[in-house]
């Protein structure tokens, strides 16, 4: 089973999403984010299942992401190429360039109706990377994806949907996290 890490490498202010290995990585500009960010969750929302009841296509995406995002994760590939888990990567802050054949050059998203999603990035070099997702698992790459730009904190042009970055914590984790500390920390008995 392959997993996709995704990092941000601050010298290069590039996004890099890997496999395996360093050298597999394919690197992300601030061009093709605004296309993710833009087209990638359009289309994600303009395909969601449900059309026929009448429901605003955002209502429908913001439905079927929070439903990919519950779903377990053994259930995201139909094919066993397809890359389930997801991490956030790290990088030094002085760390080594990336390999510049390595650069993403353009993508192209395509969106079946039977719920298989492909993405195809093709490098500087002609190479084609693909990578094949059930819908569940494509709402998880972007979520991921959504995730590294905000810690890359780019300015972007395009902000992603509500359904995207809307908290997935359950209301009494959130609970928890909102009530206010108390006056003093100290546990003076």
């Amino acid at each position: 089973m392959l997993s996709t890490t995704f990092g941000y490498h601050a010298i290069e202010d590039r996004i890099w999403m890997g496999h395996d290995r360093p050298e597999d990585r394919i690197w992300i500009t601030r061009r093709l984010a605004i296309y993710v960010m833009g087209t990638l969750a359009r289309q994600l929302e303009d395909t969601a299942p449900g059309a026929q009841a009448g429901a605003p296509s955002e209502v429908r995406a913001d439905l079927e992401h929070r439903m990919a995002l519950e779903e377990p994760a053994d259930m995201q590939a139909t094919q066993s190429d397809a890359p389930p888990p997801l991490r956030m990567g790290t990088e030094p802050a002085l760390g080594p360039a990336p390999a510049q054949e390595r650069l993403c050059k353009t993508m192209r998203t395509t969106l079946w109706q039977d719920g298989r999603c492909q993405i195809d990035f093709e490098l500087v070099t002609g190479e084609v990377h693909v990578l094949n997702f059930t819908r569940p698992g494509l709402h998880r790459w972007l979520r991921a994806f959504s995730m590294i730009l905000n810690n890359a904190q780019w300015a972007l042009p395009v902000q992603p949907p509500a359904w995207l970055s809307a908290s997935v914590l359950p209301q009494a984790v959130k609970d928890i996290l909102d009530k206010p500390l108390p006056d003093t920390l100290d546990n003076e008995g």
